[in-house]
């Protein structure tokens, strides 16, 4: 029986056809709908989710006499070398100051070694040796076409100064001394108009001007997720003589050795055994040498991996205790002997003896027992008081007593 002219007049008149593109698939309506019970259980786990959101930024919203005038997300590019390295976070902030300001950019990583890592990565070309302002900030000069002096890493020279800035250990007169650095920044260089340093698990970097050392100990007291364990030993088993400044890389796997060593594979350096390199450049007298110094958990690792390196071609290879020094196809094999015969492993016994304590002592234990009985003692007694007295309170105040028995007499039954 087909409907009538009226009632299909009727359904049109009322229906209003949707467009395509707001058309929604019934499953997904149905998988995007949430119960009702769930949504308290999600409202408190929104609620203890902010905290954790809010304290997600790295810069503090004040750092010396400058205010934070903006921050963003920093999107680090080769990213998966900085995953290799632990990029956990990246910040870029602005301050600003009477309508003045620069910028900084702390890049968190997972522990000490990837900041190292990453410093010796991303150090700039040109840049030399340098420490944060003891005194007064004073802003960095100008780009210019010259560039400083190639110096050692180790080394600092007088010319790192700023531009008006006093020689160490003077001040001008009817001047305050500023606060002394109470450690040094190891891992600290300087351009004109920049400055970058590795602190703990921490990358940081300075744009338009130089920080003092104040600003930084007040930084360091609020970096969250700060990690400062020790830096890898094997960076002082590359030899400093002839070094090319800048040159160090670290490689902590296969992305970095590809990028900074390709010519060793990566099945030759064997990751999987928790290998490690430092990588470095150095200048002889017939050319260029790469040297590349890896590192294994034990000296019979490194005499299996020996074996391996022997096999590329082109290498030249020296094992010492756990270390494996490497140089490929150097342009004079005696330049290349010279420079192997400065790495040597020496392996270092520390004794730690156990030295008693307090706690050690058998009548520092005796006291310490009836120290703990008489404050049982004290608290049952306190607390019997108390229970007897609540009970006597009760007694007082009603008209039956509240504790009394119940009592059928059937003895006379």
């Amino acid at each position: 029986m087909a409907p009538s002219p009226g009632l299909a007049e009727t359904r049109s008149s009322r229906t209003i056809q949707a467009p395509p593109a707001a058309i929604v698939p019934l499953r997904t309506i149905r998988r995007l709908r949430v119960p009702a019970r769930m949504a308290p259980t999600l409202l408190f786990a929104a609620i203890l989710l902010l905290p954790s959101l809010a304290g997600a930024a790295i810069w503090p919203e004040r750092l010396g006499d400058f205010e934070r005038a903006s921050a963003r997300r920093f999107a680090v590019a080769d990213r998966s070398i900085w995953l290799e390295y632990g990029f956990e976070d990246a910040e870029q902030v602005r301050y600003e100051k009477d309508g003045k300001g620069w910028t900084a950019t702390a890049i968190r990583l997972h522990d000490s070694t990837g900041a190292m890592a990453a410093f010796q990565w991303q150090r700039p070309a040109g840049a030399i040796p340098s420490q944060p302002n003891p005194s007064a900030p004073v802003p960095l000069p100008a780009q210019s076409g010259a560039q400083p002096a190639a110096t050692q890493p180790d080394a600092t020279p007088a010319a790192t100064q700023p531009s008006g800035a006093q020689p160490s250990g003077t001040q001008p007169a009817g001047t305050r001394p500023g606060p002394k650095p109470y450690r040094p920044e190891l891992l600290a260089v300087e351009t004109p108009g920049a400055f970058m340093l590795a602190h703990g698990n921490y990358l940081l970097t300075f744009s338009g001007r130089k920080p003092e050392q104040a600003e930084l100990e007040e930084l360091y007291q609020v970096l969250p997720r700060l990690e400062q364990s020790s830096l890898p030993i094997l960076r002082e088993y590359l030899p400093s003589q002839n070094r090319i400044p800048g040159s160090e890389r670290y490689v902590l796997g296969p992305v970095a050795l590809e990028r900074f060593q390709p010519g060793i594979a990566v099945s030759t350096a064997a990751f999987h055994m928790g290998a490690e390199a430092q990588i470095g450049r150095f200048r002889a007298a017939h050319g260029e040498i790469t040297l590349g110094v890896f590192s294994y958990p034990t000296p019979s690792m490194a005499r299996e991996r020996a074996e391996a390196f022997q096999k590329v071609q082109g290498a030249v290879v020296k094992r010492t205790g756990p270390l494996i020094a490497v140089i490929l196809s150097p342009p004079d094999l005696d330049d290349a002997e010279r420079l192997l015969a400065q790495i040597r492993y020496q392996a270092s016994v520390s004794w730690s003896e156990y030295v008693p304590s307090r706690k050690d002592n058998i009548g520092t234990l005796i006291v310490n027992i009836f120290i703990l009985i008489g404050f049982l003692l004290v608290f049952g007694t306190v607390a019997g008081v108390a229970f007897g007295g609540i009970r006597a309170f009760r007694r007082n105040r009603s008209a039956t007593d509240p504790d009394a028995l119940t009592t059928l007499h059937l003895g006379g039954r």
